[in-house]
Order: structure tokens, then sequence, then C-alpha cells
């Protein structure tokens, strides 16, 4: 994988269809002159089907969980965990 390119990514929007699971993986930064938008930068999408998609999500949770048992549990500010539960 000499061509493998690096995408870093702090925002990530999710659409689902009956056949399709689509990540938009974005970074987004802060805009220029005062504006109080952030600008997305760069983007990619990742389309894959839902049986992929859970398939990835059980690899998620697993490294999730070796990663909290090896350097300690990942906290999320309260008003992201309120509002990621909301959806």
């Amino acid at each position: 994988m000499e061509n493998q390119k690096v995408f870093y990514c702090n925002n990530l929007e999710l659409n689902i269809s009956l056949y399709d699971f689509i990540f938009n993986f974005n970074l987004k930064t802060p805009a220029e002159n005062n504006n109080t938008e952030e600008e997305l930068n760069d983007s990619v999408k990742v389309i894959m089907s839902p049986q992929h998609a859970k398939a990835l999500m059980v690899i998620v949770n697993k490294n999730v969980e070796f990663y909290e048992k090896n350097f300690g549990v990942i906290t999320l500010p309260d008003n992201m965990v309120n509002k990621l539960s909301a959806n």
C-alpha cells in the first residue's frame, strides 16, 4: 500500500439508506476573518453496505474497549453525549 493516503478527520456526517451507509469524513478548521462558521477544508466519502457498517461497528467497539483497558477511559463532553444520544 505504497500509495495509501492519510486523512485526519475531526467531523463525521453519516447518512443511511436501505442499501448503504454513507460516511462523510471531514476536516473542519476555524474560519478566518472572525467568521463564526467553520470551514470545510477537505473531505472523504466512504460508502459501504449495512453489513460492512455493522462489522465496522463491532471492530471499532472492540478496539475502543481495548484502548480504554490499556490507556484509560475516553471521556466526552456532556453536551456531546447528550447530542449523540438524542439522534
